[in-house]
């Protein structure tokens, strides 16, 4: 008996340690009803250089996101089923849906039009509260743009 209780224990931690760590994050998006109010957006434009910021600008309660357990299409490679309620600047509610991917520090959003698309890098991936940043270069390789969303599970 001792033989076999040996390799269950054996067997057990292997699943445990061989759970992708990115897996264990996109569960925190997803756990529940997967629902994120996106509380505000800041908006930094800044000089050719990249070292001086040009203008500023904040959103505030521009939507949701959807996080779903099921996969895409390309859920071979991890991707989770996401739905994106932005509200525009007239009031109207437009839902996206797309894809989303989550590894130790970049979440990758592929919602065509929903205006989050791109990758993000993960500042803060609480459980309750989540912030991301999208930097966009300028064509000679200098920061461009910084995008910062902040969200918090409803």
């Amino acid at each position: 008996m001792k033989k076999i209780s040996f390799i269950l224990v054996v067997i057990s931690t292997f699943i445990l340690v061989s759970c992708d760590k990115g897996d264990m994050e996109v569960k925190k998006l997803n756990r529940g009803e997967g629902i994120w109010s996106i509380t505000s957006m800041r908006y930094e434009t800044y000089d050719s250089l990249g070292v001086n910021v040009v203008s500023t600008t904040t959103r505030e309660d521009i939507g949701e996101f959807v996080f779903f357990q099921n996969t895409t299409l390309s859920g071979l490679y991890d991707e989770h089923l996401v739905v994106v309620n932005i509200n525009d600047t007239s009031g109207v509610i437009r839902a996206y849906s797309g894809g989303v991917y989550y590894d130790d520090s970049r979440v990758k959003i592929d919602a065509d039009g929903s205006g989050v698309s791109g990758v993000w890098t993960i500042i803060d991936n609480g459980r309750r509260k989540q912030e991301w940043a999208l930097h966009v270069t300028h064509p000679s390789g200098s920061l461009g743009s910084k995008t910062t969303l902040y969200m918090k599970k409803k």
